[in-house]
């Protein structure tokens, strides 16, 4: 969904659209869907290996997948935005040359432009990605060291929980464990903090319209207030994947949890409407229905109503056709993204009066400077009194 002044929304396109992720062998719908197929199947008893049969559930979803499927998964979930992100910082890099080159500054304007959609283009695909890319990490970090013995079925070596005839100890596994530990790191932990500093930084010191071609692409779709939104989501989906993946709670307590964390993310977007207000041009005149804050409560209601089927069936309350239902709820909400993404030529920013200059570049290059371990005055330079008095000091011998 694009947002006010033409910016894609990256909240609305994650919350419904596939990631193309393969959980324990099917397709998913989004990321809150493949916590729920956790949420639906996910629990086994040791001793009398019973199952929730939710979404036809069967013991071989979980433990007799070749291991090469979950490598393939890891692979795809951490190469392909490592992938991105290097092609755009090339490209980024050739854009800021090009830029530079230029004299007009309608030409200047043009390819700023340009720049700050590629940047944009590349921060959807890093926020969409992130949710698979926790899921694959976390999910690396669980061995039968690391969770509670109930759940592992095999005890006479050190296995992975999510295909126990692989060892934790093999050097293709460990490898991939210690790549994953860097992109928990870097990725997962650190890179929301980061958004959020750098969105509330440039907000303090009033740069936010200053930098909006150039930073513009961490928090061009939302009000000043909530210039920092763009990370909130992210933090909601690690801590969905936290309670599913770091320990495996009950399908109660999971299912709880996301529950109460939708319905508590709907309110903070009803209250503070974190969007920018956006109309369209035909319906000027008429502010109270926004387009963005309304898509957004109508994608998580949906996600909602997926938590609460799998609520029903963890309490053995599951009404018949409840997931056809879901299923037509969710084509509703796809079929309405669409219709906003055709209508985007007629959007209209409410704000009309905010200007966003175009950075200033320079043709000089940076000197490099002779690093030096002492520099001696030149002739002419004026001496501190520590100098003078070292100096003095060195003549009464």
């Amino acid at each position: 969904m694009w947002s006010t002044r033409g910016q894609f929304n990256t909240r609305d396109a994650e919350s419904v659209l596939p990631t193309g992720q393969y959980v324990y062998g099917m397709p998913c719908v989004s990321m809150e869907y493949i916590v729920l197929v956790r949420v639906w199947r996910p629990y086994c008893d040791r001793d009398t290996h019973k199952w929730l049969h939710g979404l036809g559930g069967n013991k071989e979803c979980y433990f007799n997948l070749s291991i090469g499927v979950y490598y393939i998964s890891w692979l795809s979930s951490v190469c392909f935005p490592t992938i991105v992100l290097v092609i755009v910082l090339m490209l980024d890099k050739w854009l800021e040359a090009k830029i530079k080159k230029l004299t007009a500054a309608n030409e200047k304007a043009k390819w700023w432009y340009y720049r700050s959609r590629v940047r944009r283009a590349c921060m959807v695909i890093l926020v969409i990605m992130y949710a698979p890319l926790t899921a694959v990490i976390l999910q690396s970090f669980a061995c039968s060291n690391t969770v509670p013995g109930d759940f592992v079925m095999d005890h006479s070596q050190d296995v992975f929980l999510y295909d126990q005839s692989q060892t934790c100890d093999d050097f293709i596994f460990q490898t991939v464990h210690f790549i994953s530990t860097i992109y928990l790191a870097l990725a997962v932990i650190v890179g929301p903090g980061l958004l959020i500093f750098q969105t509330l930084h440039l907000r303090k010191w009033d740069l936010l319209n200053k930098n909006m071609a150039l930073h513009g692409y961490a928090y061009e779709s939302y009000t000043r207030r909530f210039c920092f939104w763009e990370a909130v989501p992210m933090l909601r989906k690690l801590i969905y994947i936290a309670v599913t993946d770091i320990f495996p709670f009950t399908p109660l307590i999971q299912i709880s949890v996301h529950l109460g964390l939708t319905a508590v993310y709907i309110i903070l977007v009803v209250v503070g409407r974190p969007y920018r207000k956006c109309t369209w041009k035909s319906t000027r005149n008429i502010r109270v229905i926004e387009i963005h804050n309304g898509f957004e409560v109508l994608a998580n209601l949906s996600i909602s109503l997926l938590q609460v089927g799998a609520l029903l069936q963890v309490l053995g309350m599951m009404p018949p056709y409840l997931d056809i239902g879901t299923v037509g709820v969710i084509a509703v909400v796809l079929l309405v993204w669409l219709i906003l993404f055709g209508l985007l030529p007629l959007e209209s920013p409410m704000d009309e009066n905010e200007v966003y200059p175009v950075p200033e570049t320079t043709n000089h290059s940076k000197k490099k400077v002779k690093f030096m371990f002492w520099r001696r005055n030149k002739v002419g330079e004026g001496l501190t009194d520590i100098e003078l008095k070292e100096r003095c000091q060195a003549l009464n011998f």
